[in-house]
């Protein structure tokens, strides 16, 4: 409950401080807090039920350990293959993460349309020689329509001063609100590009060896930047899982059922995900390491 009341305290000052100012977004504090109560109340009954099922697979995940790892399926976009590889696939890794972290900053730090419209180019121009293909990724992207479409609604809806474009009861909409929910779904399509750019034309294993490289200077500090670059790649690479093993179960699942159906597909679905991790993590030794060959 304290992480998840944390949680949302940290997101109020985030949007306030980057992207809307307006005061109305005090007057959320206390009802999203009143929801972090309650999710973080969920939270915690998941987790209890996937440590339950995770202790039922302990030998089963012993015995996956010891199998053919599987890559996620990631839907239709995949790195390309080794002879049709480009310029774009054979650059180091860390030089590519260390592009996308700069572009991911100016992008939610710079407020301008003429910076936009330029990283957007630049992103069409890698597609091109990456030989990715437009298609694939406006496909993935419409995932994030429904995510899009609040960004864009939340600072419109909730943005004071400017001209008044439409008045319905109490909601006032302005003309600065509408920019600047058009900024924010903006920032977000052009991240997501660019974080699926560096994915389908990166191997997994590259991307963690990179990201051990770009953090070795944290071991000084005692991090394991082995582990941490695991853990980062691992979260990273597993997302596309989510959708698709998701998608699996309620398909052959009956969730109309109620709450108890309901109760058992999240704990199941999260632990199955675990599990999937542990898969992805035993291809590299925990030593002091550069990434294994993984069997994806």
């Amino acid at each position: 409950v304290a992480g998840s009341v944390a949680h949302v305290l940290a997101q109020l000052v985030v949007v306030y401080g980057l992207f809307v100012r307006s005061s109305a977004l005090v007057a959320l504090w206390p009802v999203l807090t009143v929801s972090g109560v309650v999710m973080g109340i969920l939270t915690g009954i998941v987790a209890i039920h996937v440590g339950r099922r995770l202790e039922e697979r302990r030998d089963m995940v012993e015995v996956i350990r010891n199998q053919a790892i599987e890559c996620p399926d990631t839907g239709d976009i995949h790195p390309a293959k080794p002879e049709t590889q480009t310029f774009v696939h054979r650059l180091r890794a860390e030089a590519k993460i260390a592009v996308v972290i700069s572009l991911a900053l100016v992008v939610v730090l710079v407020r301008s349309w003429w910076l936009y419209a330029g990283v957007l180019l630049l992103l069409a121009a890698v597609t091109v020689i990456g030989r990715v293909g437009f298609r694939p990724l406006f496909r993935h992207l419409r995932r994030l329509a429904v995510f899009v479409a609040v960004a864009f609604l939340a600072p419109a809806l909730f943005t004071v001063g400017g001209p008044v474009l439409l008045a319905l009861g109490p909601v006032r909409v302005t003309a600065s609100g509408i920019e600047s929910g058009a900024v924010l779904a903006v920032r977000i399509i052009l991240l997501f590009l660019v974080t699926t750019l560096l994915s389908v034309t990166t191997k997994p294993e590259s991307v963690a060896s990179g990201l051990e490289r770009i953090l070795s200077p944290l071991q000084y500090l005692g991090v394991a930047t082995p582990r941490l670059a695991q853990a980062l790649n691992a979260s990273w690479s597993l997302f596309p899982a989510l959708w698709h093993r998701a998608q699996e179960m309620v398909r052959t699942r009956n969730l109309k059922k109620g709450w108890s159906a309901v109760a058992d597909f999240l704990p199941e679905l999260v632990a199955g995900l675990y599990t999937e991790a542990e898969q992805t993590a035993s291809v590299w030794p925990d030593s002091d390491r550069t990434p294994g060959v993984s069997k994806c």
